[in-house]
């Protein structure tokens, strides 16, 4: 009997469990390695650019591992290559302290793991597709693993320091590998194609997947502030360590409440109406942010990430996946990384980094939700283009 139609226990908790580590690691990349970078003397403009230079390095992963799965290594094969060097990238991370070392190191690091999601995502959501699994279930317990990662390093950097709480990733990392060169088992080789570039051409002439593109792009784009500095910020406001992964578990919280009605919404409104609707109320979390500093503002503020972050996530990964031609959708994740959420946190990190010049103190970040607020305008503004369109499946 085919897997993608029945995939047994084991599969499915093998990809819960990567989930739940892979994700869970963001807690550290968001909420802590700001705070790190800066204990150990980078300035406001270098945590900046080895944000920007991370993102270079997400952006690339996903096009460049499509590729080389395609048509060099096995998806197995490069998954467990990608896993290694991750191990070895994040032992150097911790070993320097200079500016120039850590813009590679780190950088290097994120492209291991995210080319490892990237292989992994894309079998997850050809099961989803298929009947198997669902994506949104799945990925749940990602969100699950990012609060109970926060809480843990919270507790660390509060009691600690911040080298203890980056000392404690490495068990996590191994442990994550270990899940992944089990699941790597699992990874289909890719279906070979006759790829044109006629082909290609067809995406870029898809209006729906371009429009939807740029929307992606637009939301990461207005991510950028929070992502970067919320956590300098809310220490300058006065906030203890742990209330700001409490207030970071919040938005992960509203997350995992998002994903587990998303099957329901489902049965009742279309993908794409969900995507515009949450476009729209996520216009409200920037604006909260840009106006407000006590912290039941920033609670409200953090449940908005349901809409602003999670049904982004879900609907473009779904949307991206239909839109696509049937020859091309085994690289539709891959352009979704790229050109969605690569080049929107590109482009936010480097406007970011130029207005760093101008951050003289981490209060002012405050005035950087301004701007993310008109940004998330203009991604919902252009979600009103978007057409229905049927879903095609290659089988």
């Amino acid at each position: 009997m085919n897997q993608y139609n029945s995939p047994t226990l084991s599969l499915k908790s093998l990809f819960s469990t990567y989930q739940f580590i892979q994700v869970g690691l963001f807690a550290y990349y968001l909420a802590f390695l700001p705070i790190y970078l800066a204990d150990i003397g980078n300035s406001p403009k270098e945590i900046a650019l080895i944000s920007l230079f991370t993102t270079i390095s997400i952006m690339l992963a996903g096009p460049i591992t499509q590729e080389i799965s395609h048509s060099y290594l096995s998806p197995k094969n490069l998954n467990n290559f990608f896993e290694f060097s991750s191990i070895i990238a994040f032992l150097t991370f911790i070993c320097v302290r200079d500016f120039y070392a850590l813009s590679i190191v780190w950088p290097l690091f994120m492209f291991c793991r995210m080319g490892s999601q990237i292989l992994i995502d894309s079998e997850l959501v050809h099961h989803n597709f298929k009947g198997g699994l669902k994506f949104e279930r799945i990925r749940v317990w990602g969100s699950i693993g990012f609060i109970l990662l926060s809480f843990l390093l919270g507790i660390i950097f509060k009691n600690f320091n911040s080298l203890n709480g980056t000392l404690a990733i490495i068990p996590i990392i191994i442990a994550l590998s270990i899940t992944s060169f089990r699941l790597s088992n699992h990874l289909e080789p890719l279906q070979e194609y006759s790829i044109s570039k006629k082909a290609i051409l067809k995406i870029f002439k898809n209006q729906n997947i371009m429009i939807l593109l740029l929307c992606v792009s637009l939301m990461w784009i207005a991510h950028t502030p929070l992502y970067i500095y919320l956590s300098l910020y809310l220490e300058r406001l006065g906030f203890k360590s742990s209330e700001i992964s409490i207030i970071w578990n919040l938005g992960v919280l509203a997350e995992i409440c998002f994903f587990l009605l998303f099957t329901f919404l489902e049965k009742y409104f279309t993908v794409l109406n969900i995507l515009k609707s949450c476009l729209f109320l996520a216009i409200f979390r920037w604006y909260i942010l840009y106006t407000f500093t006590s912290y039941p503002w920033f609670i409200v503020a953090q449940i908005f990430h349901a809409f602003s972050f999670a049904a982004i996530y879900i609907c473009s990964t779904k949307l991206i996946y239909q839109y696509f031609p049937v020859d091309l959708k085994h690289k539709s994740q891959a352009y979704l990384s790229f050109l969605g959420i690569g080049v929107g946190s590109l482009l936010g990190r480097l406007i970011i980094s130029v207005a760093a010049e101008n951050l003289n103190d981490y209060l002012d970040v405050q005035n950087l939700f301004w701007f993310s607020l008109i940004i998330s305008i203009l991604a919902f503004t252009f979600s009103l283009l978007l057409k229905e369109e049927k879903a095609t499946l290659n089988c």
